[in-house]
């Protein structure tokens, strides 16, 4: 239960075969956002994956960051809903040994969507950046309450088809180990 620091770092590298790619499909009159599967007969994703954290006797730190490359082997190109860049910043506190609270911030970089016939990225989906918040507070018998809410400020960038609102939710886990211990 003292000072602690630490950083990970990792590498990737994956060749794919016959992998489905999700497309966009022209807008229609009701306004929703429609995909289609498309097969990429080769393909490879590649990228590092960067973490560090400060854990202290209250208070816990942690950054990440990603990277990620992707192709097309037929053509060179980027994959569509590949985004090359991401990041997250945690806090999370523990005022009192029995409460914590947690608040992330998750920041997904711009997104290639759609591509041309010649196979150049002619649209991405914008960056997202969401503030997700929690708070537990510890019961008998290994018990935990949750609650709750992901992406606290409501935001809902244009051309994201994931349900992105805010959610809320309360949990009610049972935990065999404690947050800050070693």
């Amino acid at each position: 239960t003292g000072t602690r620091l630490y950083g990970r770092a990792q590498m990737f590298w994956n060749d794919l075969h016959d992998f489905i790619e999700t497309r966009p499909v022209a807008d229609d009159a009701s306004g929703l956002l429609r995909f289609q599967y498309a097969n990429v007969a080769r393909a490879r994703t590649h990228g590092a994956e960067l973490e560090a954290g400060l854990v202290l006797p209250s208070v816990r730190f942690e950054a990440g960051y990603a990277w990620l490359g992707s192709e097309d082997a037929a053509t060179g190109r980027p994959l569509l809903g590949r985004p090359p860049h991401s990041a997250r910043l945690v806090i999370t506190g523990a005022p009192a040994r029995a409460l914590h609270a947690t608040v992330s911030a998750i920041h997904t970089g711009a997104t290639p969507m759609e591509r041309d016939e010649a196979g150049a990225i002619t649209s991405e989906r914008e960056a997202f950046l969401r503030i997700d918040a929690r708070v537990a507070r510890r019961l008998p018998w290994g018990l935990e309450l949750s609650l709750g809410a992901d992406n606290i400020f409501d935001r809902r960038p244009d051309a994201w088809a994931d349900a992105v609102g805010r959610e809320w939710y309360l949990g009610l886990a049972w935990l065999t180990t404690s947050l800050f211990s070693d």
